[in-house]
């Protein structure tokens, strides 16, 4: 999942984080890519929800994203991305990398 929130990433509860308390029960692992912030860090919610927040330029974000996909995909297999986008679509051009790079199909959620 390709995520703009980043409170999960910090450890808070809101919105994103009750979503995702939701959709755990279906699926046997969910390794979600945030945006980092200051005092984001990796957290695992749910039992196997993954949160990995990417830092770095916000210019080159959609090639970020793509590469800790890259990362997290040598790891394990993927039968989807969800991409959340808004705004400049950073997440939804990373979610046609993967596709093209992979072969995972994504759903964009706007």
């Amino acid at each position: 999942m390709l995520s703009g929130d980043r409170d999960v990433a910090r450890g808070r509860i809101g919105p994103f984080h009750v979503t995702l308390g939701g959709l755990a029960p279906h699926f046997h692992r969910v390794d979600v890519i945030t945006p980092g912030a200051k005092d984001a860090k990796h957290q695992r919610v749910h039992d196997h929800v993954f949160v990995h927040p990417i830092f770095g330029n916000p210019i080159s974000r959609s090639k970020t994203i793509s590469q800790k996909a890259a990362d997290l995909i040598k790891d394990r297999r993927y039968s989807l991305v969800i991409s959340h986008d808004f705004g400049r679509f950073y997440n939804g051009i990373a979610a046609q990398s993967i596709k093209s790079d992979f072969g995972i199909p994504f759903i964009s959620e706007i």
